[in-house]
């Protein structure tokens, strides 16, 4: 084989890559045009546990399907009891409907709160980046405001 010939093979391939990843990335941007980012987490439910040193957030996320090659989201879940501020990150598939959820730990200060019949003001937001085959695209990420609660014990 001939110098020329394997240029052309080689061109040939990077040309077929090319056109599959264009098609992927066609197919994606349809499926998700006219999908708003708050639609894709749903509003968090708060349970407080019956000792109340955790507070486990139920969060819904449903994405739909978007192309043929891997793709998904990392969500970084930030939530905030009065002051202080707890994150934790979880990754959804596009195509997946999964419910997460989340136990976070309480300072003692809260449990007293709650315990003493107290409310405790929970906030959250999420952070939502794509990946393509479990590679983080950071400068596409989205914040999404899941509003704030009254929690009580």
């Amino acid at each position: 084989m001939g110098p020329k010939k394997f240029i052309g093979i080689i061109f040939l391939l990077i040309t077929i890559i090319l056109v599959v990843f264009a098609v992927d990335i066609y197919l994606t941007a349809t499926a998700l045009q006219d999908v708003d980012p708050k639609t894709l987490v749903k509003d968090p439910s708060y349970v407080v546990s019956d000792d109340n040193s955790t507070i486990t957030i139920s969060v819904d996320v449903d994405l739909p399907e978007g192309g043929f090659i891997p793709k998904g989201i990392v969500i970084e879940l930030r939530v905030t009891f009065d002051s202080l501020t707890q994150t934790v990150e979880e990754e959804v598939n596009l195509g997946e409907s999964k419910t997460l959820n989340i136990p976070f730990t309480l300072e003692s200060s809260h449990v007293t709160k709650l315990a003493s019949g107290q409310s405790l003001t929970v906030s959250a937001k999420a952070i939502v980046t794509p990946t393509i085959f479990g590679y983080v695209v950071d400068f596409v990420s989205q914040e999404v405001d899941l509003g704030s609660n009254e929690v009580s014990g």
